[in-house]
């Protein structure tokens, strides 16, 4: 029982809903319809094993939000087109140039680098955070959304010179 958990840790509700939702997160407990917790997944399993991976998720969740306000002021910097940045964060590919955002307006507006590794929408792989899907390019760097830790900007210099993006099937 929740309220159980609550008393016994000393924990607020938020706290302890918190901490629950990153366990449930990680499959170490299930939060039934009833509001109880079931932690039958922890069974057998070595319990710091089990706390450090739901440590390891809780930090992935929090560095991917973090890339997701880090977008934001991204888009507030921009000096490309305002459009294709908006369609590029939710996965769409769009024309370098609007014509109709700010930026295009005031003639800010550039196109893609003529030499890019990889399409936008591509599948790719790096060395530490696995997964991700190619944004964007903006000049000399490329955005990539990645599974374990949301959006990175990366030199393109630096992924050619030390191969830290590998083509994936997708």
């Amino acid at each position: 029982d929740p309220a159980d958990l609550r008393d016994a840790l000393d924990l607020s509700q938020s706290k302890l809903m918190t901490a629950l939702t990153r366990l449930e997160d990680a499959g170490l407990v299930e939060i039934r319809a009833d509001g109880r917790v079931d932690a039958s997944a922890v069974d057998g399993e070595d319990l710091e094993d089990a706390v450090e991976r739901a440590a390891r998720a809780a930090e992935e969740r929090r560095a991917f939000d973090g890339s997701r306000l880090e977008m934001m002021r991204a888009y507030a910097e921009h000096d490309g087109c305002r459009r294709a940045f908006i369609l590029s964060y939710f996965g769409e590919h769009a024309p370098a140039e609007c014509g109709n955002c700010d930026n295009c307006e005031l003639g800010r507006s550039g196109g893609e680098p003529v030499d890019v590794p990889f399409e936008v929408g591509a599948s790719v792989t790096h060395p530490e955070w696995r997964d991700g899907v190619v944004q964007r390019y903006d000049g000399d760097q490329v955005v990539v959304l990645f599974d374990s830790v949301g959006y990175k900007t990366l030199s393109l210099a630096l992924v050619g010179e030390r191969g830290l993006l590998e083509a994936t099937p997708s």
